[in-house]
C-alpha cells in the first residue's frame, strides 16, 4: 500500500511538471494529450526487452472475454483500443518500463483519471488498470500477449 501511495505522490509531481492532465481527444498527440518529457530524446538505443515490449497487446479482462488492445509506443506513450489497429481509442497515457515493469498515469476522457501498472514475464502482460473515479478506487485486472 505505501508502495503505491508513493508512486501516487511521484506522479503527480511529474504531472504537475510535464502537464500530464488535460481533455484531449483521440486526434491529440500520438495517443492523447499527454505530454512525456524525457522518453523520446534518449541518445541511447533500446534493449531487446524494450523492443519485445513496444507495439500492440491483446488484453483479455481476468474472468470475463471482454478484449482490449494496448499500444505501447516507443516514446512512452500508451493507448488502449477497440480494435487492433488503434484506430477506436478508449483511454491513453505515458510509461515508464524498466526491466520488465510498467507503470504510468491514465486519462479516460470525460470520465476521469486512473493508472496502469503492471509487468511482463515469459512473454505474458499482467496489467492491472486503477481507476480513481471510484470510490474505493476500482482495479480491473487483465492479462495480454503481444499481437505486433
Amino acid at each position: 500500500m505505501l508502495k503505491y501511495f508513493q508512486l501516487a505522490i511521484c506522479i503527480a509531481v511529474v504531472c504537475s511538471l510535464v502537464g500530464c492532465e488535460g481533455g484531449g481527444d483521440s486526434n491529440s498527440g500520438p495517443y492523447g494529450n499527454v505530454s512525456n518529457s524525457s522518453s523520446s530524446t534518449t541518445s541511447s538505443s533500446p534493449s531487446d526487452s524494450q523492443n519485445q515490449f513496444y507495439g500492440t497487446w491483446e488484453l483479455t479482462e481476468v474472468g470475463t472475454s471482454n478484449v482490449w488492445y494496448i499500444h505501447f509506443g516507443n516514446n512512452g506513450n500508451w493507448k488502449i483500443t477497440d480494435d487492433k489497429a488503434g484506430a477506436e481509442q478508449r483511454v491513453y497515457g505515458s510509461y515508464n518500463y524498466s526491466g520488465n515493469q510498467f507503470e504510468g498515469p491514465m486519462i479516460n476522457p470525460n470520465v476521469g483519471e486512473g493508472k496502469i501498472d503492471g509487468d511482463v514475464t515469459d512473454g505474458v502482460m499482467t496489467l492491472y488498470f486503477e481507476e480513481y473515479w471510484h470510490n474505493p478506487h476500482k482495479i480491473v485486472d487483465y492479462t495480454g500477449t503481444k499481437v505486433n
